[in-house]
């Protein structure tokens, strides 16, 4: 894999993180909504 490849995975695995944080029960109930 090129290094290329490597931040393309990143940016996907950071996406993948930050959507699974904002549907994620326990994370709303710490926002509170």
């Amino acid at each position: 894999m090129s290094d290329e490849d490597l931040a393309r995975l990143q940016q996907a695995l950071d996406a993948v993180a930050i959507v699974g944080a904002r549907y994620s029960p326990e994370r709303q109930k710490l926002i509170g909504k």
